[in-house]
């Protein structure tokens, strides 16, 4: 006979003590989009793009969604901000076919939570060169094309 497993969140919500309470912004939070195009003409592998406004601190990052046109033959691209490169979209195919889309593939980029520290967990409050920051980076060969990015995330 099968049998029912419970997800954590799930297992939380049965014994409503106060440790058990979920972190603001996981279960009850308002759904944000940030949404961002960049037009790549001939930009070399190494490239980094950056996307969009800043992520609030606190925010957890629900999903990520690259589209892109047929940037060329060898060009590949991941998605993540200035602490981790490829945090939500680690690099998975190359981008020679129009209307391509990428969803976010690395597990550690779902539900992620913007703590704007470095990577010894030391605070930078303000900085621009942390996790707030989404970036694209490109590889592989030059690239060409449209490039869209919207991402989905929870704040309160």
């Amino acid at each position: 006979m099968a049998t029912t497993y419970k997800g954590t969140n799930r297992t939380l919500a049965d014994n409503p003590v106060a440790s058990n309470i979920m972190a603001p912004g996981l279960q009850a939070g308002n759904v944000r989009v940030l949404h961002d195009t960049y037009e790549a003409d001939a930009i070399l592998s190494g490239s980094i793009i950056e996307i969009g406004e800043y992520l609030p601190r606190g925010a957890h990052v629900i999903e990520v969604i690259l589209q892109c046109d047929a940037l060329g033959s060898s060009v590949t691209l991941t998605v993540g901000d200035y602490e981790d490169a490829d945090r939500y979209i680690a690099v998975s195919s190359t981008w020679n076919t129009a209307n391509q889309v990428q969803r976010t593939n690395a597990i550690g980029g779902k539900s992620y939570k913007v703590d704007e520290e470095d990577a010894n967990g030391v605070s930078i409050a303000g900085a621009t060169t942390t996790d707030r920051q989404i970036i694209i980076t490109t590889g592989g060969a030059t690239a060409s094309g449209t490039i869209k990015l919207v991402v989905l995330y929870s704040y309160e």
